[in-house]
């Protein structure tokens, strides 16, 4: 089977919901300690489609190309629910076949990576993880596009967050940091910056998390990134807000609340501009306690 239009590698996944500048990807993993909610996208909206045994039936015998472009309208429409089980029809359809030629075995690896990001999407991330380490050994092995690797670095660390491997999630999220400096991406540099202080904010080593945030948000700064510099400043001020530096807390969650109110991004932002009053209000709540039992 050939590569054409209609293979979800062309789908457009700026909408999907995955933090990442150029694709827009809007990760969404759950630090516990930091409180970001970081699952990929709305889960209600994004449940697997159960289709009835005789739906399936008919679906197995469809044609190739006929699935493919069922599968780019439920792409489009972003009915990712709907996408995966046509997503699993194809991807058995494919490995029956003895697949030798380079284009067929890329179309394969095209269909496993869509596959694992729509299993990400809907919260399957059990079923997402073994994909993207198929799909990641043999990029890792076949390089071509440095950021289509980066981007399976950062899907792959997600839903193995998800699935509590925090072995995994570190591992590929410093393999994405390291070819991300190598090739002088700063905006996937610090991205994984920010991922890692997330993750260390969990741990309680808040001298590394402090320093990787660091590091994400003058990135972020020089590249004038203001959604990723307030994602980014708010996690600074979680951080400081966990070691009770209430002040400092106050200080980046005001900076970033700010950043959240630039009309281009305000859309964009909406969530965490009302994390972030919320976070305000408790801190100005419990300074104004204090003051009156002191008084």
């Amino acid at each position: 089977m050939s590569t054409n239009k209609n293979s979800p590698e062309h789908h457009d996944h700026s909408n999907c919901g995955h933090e990442h500048h150029d694709h827009e990807h809007k990760h969404g993993h759950e630090h516990e300690n930091c409180g970001h909610d970081h699952t990929h996208g709305d889960q209600m909206s994004h449940q697997r489609h159960l289709f009835s045994e005789k739906e399936l039936q008919d679906l197995r015998a469809e044609t190739m190309d006929n699935l493919m472009v069922q599968v780019e309208s439920f792409l489009t429409n972003e009915e990712f629910g709907k996408a995966v089980p046509l997503f699993e029809v194809v991807l058995s359809k494919l490995e029956t076949e003895n697949l030798q030629d380079p284009e067929s075995i890329l179309d394969l690896i095209n269909i496993k990576q869509n596959l694992a990001f729509s299993y990400g999407i809907i919260g399957e991330h059990a079923n997402a993880v073994p994909l993207w380490k198929n799909v990641i050994v043999h990029k890792e092995q076949n390089v071509e596009d440095c950021t289509d690797l980066l981007d399976d670095y950062f899907g792959i660390a997600l839903s193995c967050e998800q699935c509590e491997m925090d072995e995994d999630f570190l591992m590929y999220i410093q393999k994405g940091l390291k070819l991300a400096r190598e090739n002088q991406l700063e905006e996937y540099v610090a991205s994984f910056e920010h991922e890692l202080g997330g993750f260390y904010c969990d741990l309680s080593d808040f001298e590394k998390s402090e320093n990787h945030l660091k590091n994400a948000i003058q990135i972020r700064e020089k590249l004038e990134d203001i959604v990723g510099l307030a994602m980014s400043k708010m996690y600074m001020g979680i951080l400081l807000e966990e070691q009770k530096k209430y002040p400092e807390a106050k200080q980046f969650y005001e900076n970033a609340l700010e950043l959240t109110k630039n009309e281009d991004y305000s859309e964009e932002l909406v969530e965490e501009r009302a994390e972030l009053e919320l976070r305000l209000s408790k801190i100005q709540s419990s300074n104004l306690k204090d003051k009156l039992l002191n008084i």
